[in-house]
């Protein structure tokens, strides 16, 4: 057996990790910074320069013993006449999970008394042997358990160095992947602005990856349009939540006219919207417009270019909201991405409805995350926004934001 924690300092380890982290963000294709989703990009970095600690799991620990014989350098003596020595070699392994390199590596905090063991790295076995001649189980058992106790006070040291690292991932991650995305952009534009065609410099050095030991695991790295990139315009975030905002004003309204509303079908609801948008927005918000594959409720236009576009549905169920979805999301093209659904209700549970919208959302293929709006004025309560992606395009996100509105029930229909 071999002295476990003994190799190298684990900050050593640590700082390997954390330069390729950096490397192979400067290394990667500008198409691919530019073009991929910046928050797939994050996690699989994150997945890929977090480090785990080993585990070790117990309860699946077993163990073999084997009789020691004299080796060819030894002679038989009167107390051992033939090859067998009367000792046994008993091996305790304990199956373990996470980043094997570790068990080499030594924690920043100062523990002495090194314990022993072998690490088998691509099975994550982790082997005591001892070797016994009076065949005292309790002997064993004693030495064993204050080994393990060892062994788990260093991973904890390690546990702590390991926290301080994933820490340091997550900040820098999302900094390394500003500062060169940018630095793309702004070579670009100097680029542009000469107008001059450059050629690529093959005979720049590369960076090359520091070699690691770890553990193997399946890191998938989020995918990319091969074309080249081209900036697209796009509304502000805040601009977007102030029309959000703007809609949401008609709930007002609503309240204090129950009767008024209750008679109204779909689409008459949705000419109040635009009476409203068109207030703010100068008249730029139209109904019933063909966009893409369709025709939506409410489109908003900002010069020339489409700035919002939304869907009005009765709340029927699960499945007619998940068409729904469906149906607004065809009505996008690649350009398209900020988008609301405004659902109306006329239950009188509505407390249940809304309980059930996250969960209903959430299984929609195009479905990535939640959103959260920084406007306060939005109502949290009946207000809830996702991140989607295009259909057609993984990369290609897209805010989507259902408003719910609570109608009162037509009474004269109802008795009628």
């Amino acid at each position: 057996m071999s002295l476990l924690f003994s190799k190298e300092p684990v900050i050593e380890y640590l700082e390997r990790w954390k330069i390729n982290l950096k490397r192979e963000i400067e290394s990667t294709d500008i198409n691919y910074i530019l073009s991929v989703s910046e928050d797939d990009y994050i996690s699989y970095l994150l997945t890929k320069y977090t480090l785990s600690v080993p585990v070790l799991h117990e309860a699946d620990t077993t163990m073999r013993q084997e009789e020691i014989r004299l080796n060819g350098h030894e002679k038989p003596t009167a107390q051992h006449p033939t090859m067998l020595t009367g000792k046994l070699k008993v091996t305790i392994s304990i199956p373990f999970g996470g980043n094997s390199h570790l068990f080499n590596c030594t924690p920043s905090e100062n523990i002495s008394d090194f314990p022993q063991g072998n690490i088998q790295h691509q099975n994550r076995i982790l082997e005591l042997s001892y070797e016994v001649s009076d065949r005292n189980a309790n002997t064993i058992k004693n030495v064993f358990n204050q080994d393990i106790e060892k062994i788990k006070q260093f991973l904890k040291s390690i546990n702590k160095d390991i926290l301080t690292h994933s820490l340091w991932v997550t900040e820098k991650a999302k900094l390394f992947l500003s500062e060169r995305k940018n630095q793309i952009l702004q070579d670009l534009g100097f680029a542009k602005s000469l107008g001059i065609p450059f050629q690529e410099d093959n005979n720049l050095p590369k960076t090359y990856p520091i070699p690691l030991k770890s553990e193997v695991i399946n890191i998938t790295k989020p995918e990319s349009p091969h074309e080249r990139f081209e900036p697209e315009p796009t509304i502000d975030q805040a601009d977007y939540e102030k029309i959000l905002e703007t809609i949401s004003h008609m709930s007002v309204a609503m309240e204090r006219s129950p009767q008024t509303f209750s008679k109204l079908h779909e689409d008459e609801i949705r000419d109040f919207f635009l009476i409203i948008l068109n207030s703010h927005f100068k008249g730029q918000a139209t109904g019933e417009t063909f966009n893409n594959e369709g025709k939506t409720d409410i489109l908003l236009r900002v010069e020339d270019k489409n700035a919002f576009i939304a869907e009005c549905k009765f709340w029927k169920g699960r499945k007619s909201f998940l068409k729904t979805i469906d149906q607004i999301l065809s009505y996008l093209s690649w350009r398209d991405t900020k988008t609301a659904i405004l659902l109306f209700y006329k239950g009188e549970n509505l407390t249940k409805m809304l309980s059930i919208i996250s969960e209903t959302i959430a299984e929609h293929e195009s479905y990535k995350r939640p959103f959260e709006l920084r406007n306060k004025r939005l109502s949290k309560e009946t207000t809830f926004s996702f991140i989607f992606h295009n259909p057609k395009d993984k990369n290609r996100e897209l805010f989507l934001t259902v408003l719910a509105f609570p109608i009162a029930k037509n009474k004269s229909r109802a008795s009628s």
